[in-house]
């Protein structure tokens, strides 16, 4: 069922000065947001068909960037990179909470940006970002060179990751092979 703001049925205009007054329809409509570097395309759609002869006019009121929260992970000093073994978003929210106790930048592999965890914006390597942090940590991260060509000088790198073959260790000074969960 459609509903309009002013109670008035759809396709019945308010008369006013200028002619008639706009309606406002409201439905349920899905959002779906995606965020490609630095531009944001948004598509809403509705179950909600306007009446036929209802004219729908369109106007933009505000456009709102989203600001980057946290350290900037290109400038950034300390660098904690998640990846897949984060195995779900509850594991990455903890790689998220150590970056915020340490201060540091939050990057990621692309498995933790293709599960929705995190942004495009934090992703580090090939398609990413380019760090040089004094110190890295890799937490569940397997150490693929599409990652791992991002990380340029670190003078500290620490890797977590539970299987001790993964090519992430031949790469770091410190290797701790244990469940980042």
């Amino acid at each position: 069922m459609v509903s309009c703001s002013d109670g008035v049925s759809p396709g019945l205009g308010t008369p006013n000065a200028f002619g008639t007054s706009p309606h406002f329809l409201s439905g349920t409509p899905i959002t779906t947001t995606s965020k490609t570097e630095g531009w944001f395309s948004i598509t809403f759609s509705t179950s909600v068909e306007p009446p036929k002869g209802l004219k729908i006019r369109v106007r933009t009121i505000d456009v709102v960037q989203k600001q980057d929260e946290g350290v900037p992970l290109e400038s950034a000093s300390v660098g904690v990179a998640g990846g897949a073994g984060a195995g779900c978003l509850d594991g990455w929210k903890e790689i998220e909470a150590l970056a915020e106790v340490l201060r540091a930048a939050l990057g990621s592999t692309r498995p933790a940006v293709e599960e929705g965890w995190t942004e495009l914006a934090t992703m580090i390597g090939q398609s990413g970002k380019m760090v040089n942090p004094k110190l890295y940590m890799g937490i569940g991260v397997s150490g693929e060179l599409q990652h791992m060509v991002g990380i340029v000088g670190a003078k500290v790198m620490i890797a977590i990751n539970n299987n001790r073959k993964a090519p992430v260790f031949e790469q770091v000074d410190y290797r701790i092979v244990e469940d980042c969960r």
